[in-house]
């Protein structure tokens, strides 16, 4: 098991050190403050966005429209 495990070790760190040296692994300091989603997939995690980078409004039957849910009735409040 301990060999299994060296060798293991041994291999991935010669492929990490040399994708490392050949592409690098890490991207720029100004990617990396402005988020990795926008700067690599041109689009948010979130929809509320991340650092000024939100996402559209959305609208439709569960989107944010703008409209408020209805309120219940008087009677429902009386039963409730």
């Amino acid at each position: 098991m301990l060999v299994v495990a060296a060798y293991a070790f041994a291999a991935s760190f010669v492929l990490a050190t040399l994708i490392d040296r050949l592409i690098g692994f890490r991207i720029s300091a100004e990617d990396e403050v402005s988020g990795v989603d926008f700067s690599q997939h041109a689009e948010t995690a979130y929809a509320e966005g991340v650092h000024g980078h939100g996402a559209p409004p959305r609208s439709g039957l569960f989107g944010s429209s703008g409209a408020t849910a209805p309120r219940p009735s008087s009677s429902e409040d009386a039963a409730g």
